[in-house]
C-alpha cells in the first residue's frame, strides 16, 4: 500500500510538469518585482525594483547590468540600435554602450518624478510619458526636453506609443492621437477606460485597460471591443505577434492574475495560468524572445514555450470526458471519446502512455471514424505495473496485469 501511495505521488508531480504552461526563471534576480521587459538580439532585459538585470541564456540566469541603477526602481526601458533609455524612480538615464555606462538626463524634465511610465524611440526623437506630468519630447538624444501636452486633459497614469509618425497617449479618461509630434493631441473616442497597456502591429493599435482590451485598425477613428470571454478583466500588459495576442492581467475580486492568449486576433481567449503562482497580483510585462514568451510579474519572471502556450486545441481537449476500460488490463485498453466537443480535432490527436518513471512507452495516433468513437490500444507487451494515459490535457491511470 505504501508503495502504491508513493507511485501515486510521483504521478501527481509528473502530471503537474506535463500540464504546466509556465516556469519560473528568477536565478540571479535581487528583487522579484519586475515592472518591464525589453530585448535586443539574444539579450533579455528586466527592469526591477533593484535595477536592470539581463540574461543571455533565455532566462536561465540573470546578472545585474549596472551598479549605477541598482538602488533604483526601473519602470520602463526602450532600446534601439545604439541607445538604451531607462525611466526610473530616480530620473531618466541614457546609455550608448549597451548599459556599461548610464548618464542621467534632466534638462527640461520635472524634478523628483516617480512616474516614468513609457518610452518611445522613433527616428531621431525620444518621447517619454510621465505620470501626472504628461508627454515630453527630445530631438537631441535626450540632452534637452520639451513638454507637449496641448489637448490632453488628464495626465494621470499616462502611457505613450507610436505607429510610424503617429503618436498615441492613453490616460484614465481618454486616448489621444497626435500627428504633429505632440504639438496637438486629439481624443480618439475611447473614453474612461483607464489605459494600462499599448501594443502595435503594422497599422493596428491595441489598448489594454481596466475595462478590457480594444483594437483600432484606423489609427483610433473607431474601436473594436475584443472582450469576449474577458468579463471584468484588468489588462496590465499586452503584446501582439502576428495573429496571436497575449494579455497579462491583475487580480480583480476572486479572479487571480493570469495570462490569456488568443490565436485568432482577439476574437476568442484562453486562460493560460498553469505554472503561475496562485499568489500573483500583477502581470506587468510581456515579451517574446525566440521560442519563449516571458512574463514579468510582482513575484518574478516566468517563461513559457510559444509552441505550447499557443496550443489552444490542447486546452479545449481538457474538458473531454475520458472513459478507459478494462482497468486493470492485460491485452488491450479502449478509450471512448464519444462526447468529445471537437471530434474533428480529436481524430488527429496523439494518445501517450507513460510508465511509473515518467517514460513514454506508447505513442498512439488517433484515427477515429464518424461511426467508431472508440480507440483500442494494444498493451499486451507492457510489463505489469501502473501506467498513465494522457490525451491532450486529460489523463487516466490504469493497471497492467
Amino acid at each position: 500500500m505504501k508503495r502504491f501511495n508513493l507511485i501515486f505521488v510521483m504521478f501527481q508531480l509528473f502530471l503537474s510538469s506535463l500540464y504546466s504552461h509556465w516556469e519560473e526563471c528568477n536565478n540571479g534576480l535581487l528583487n522579484l518585482y519586475t515592472d518591464c521587459l525589453a530585448t535586443k538580439g539574444n539579450v533579455i532585459y528586466a527592469g526591477t525594483k533593484s535595477g536592470i538585470f539581463y540574461s543571455t541564456d533565455k532566462g536561465d540566469n540573470w546578472e545585474l547590468l549596472n551598479e549605477t541603477l541598482s538602488n533604483l526602481w526601473v519602470r520602463c526601458i526602450a532600446i534601439d540600435d545604439t541607445k538604451m533609455i531607462v525611466g526610473t524612480n530616480g530620473g531618466l538615464f541614457v546609455s550608448t554602450d549597451a548599459g556599461v555606462n548610464f548618464i542621467r538626463k534632466f534638462n527640461g524634465l520635472p524634478n523628483n518624478s516617480f512616474g516614468y511610465t513609457s518610452i518611445v524611440i522613433t527616428d531621431s526623437v525620444f518621447i517619454v510619458g510621465i505620470y501626472e506630468r504628461g508627454v515630453y519630447f527630445s530631438t537631441d538624444n535626450g540632452d534637452t526636453w520639451i513638454q507637449r501636452n496641448n489637448g490632453i486633459q488628464s495626465k494621470q497614469d499616462l502611457l505613450i506609443t507610436s505607429i510610424k509618425d503617429k503618436f498615441f497617449a492613453g490616460t484614465n479618461e481618454d486616448t489621444y492621437i497626435s500627428t504633429n509630434y505632440g504639438y496637438n493631441w486629439i481624443p480618439t473616442g475611447l473614453k474612461y477606460m483607464a489605459v494600462r497597456a499599448f501594443a502595435t502591429d503594422d497599422t493596428n493599435l491595441w489598448v489594454g485597460s481596466l475595462k478590457g482590451v480594444y483594437l483600432s485598425t484606423n489609427y483610433g477613428e473607431s474601436w473594436i471591443d475584443k472582450n469576449y470571454e474577458l468579463e471584468n478583466t484588468i489588462i496590465l500588459s499586452l503584446i501582439v505577434n502576428s495573429n496571436i495576442v497575449f494579455i497579462g492581467t491583475g487580480v480583480r475580486g476572486s479572479s487571480p492574475a493570469s495570462v490569456y492568449v488568443s490565436t485568432d486576433y482577439g476574437n476568442n481567449w484562453v486562460n493560460k495560468n498553469i505554472g503561475l503562482s496562485p499568489e500573483l497580483v500583477l502581470v506587468l510585462a510581456l515579451i517574446i524572445r525566440g521560442e519563449y514568451v516571458f512574463a514579468g510579474t510582482d513575484s518574478g519572471i516566468y517563461r513559457a514555450k510559444l509552441s505550447e502556450i499557443t496550443d489552444v486545441e490542447d486546452d479545449e481537449m481538457a474538458s473531454i470526458p475520458l472513459a478507459l476500460h478494462p482497468n486493470p488490463a492485460s491485452e488491450y485498453i479502449e478509450i471512448n471519446i464519444e462526447r468529445c466537443p471537437t471530434l474533428s480535432k480529436c481524430r488527429t490527436s496523439v494518445i501517450r502512455i507513460y510508465n511509473a518513471l515518467g517514460e513514454c512507452v506508447i505513442n498512439y495516433e488517433l484515427r477515429i471514424t464518424n461511426y467508431d468513437k472508440n480507440a483500442r490500444i494494444d498493451v499486451s507487451h507492457l510489463p505489469a505495473g501502473i501506467y498513465y494515459l494522457r490525451f491532450g490535457r486529460v489523463g487516466k491511470m490504469f493497471v497492467k496485469m
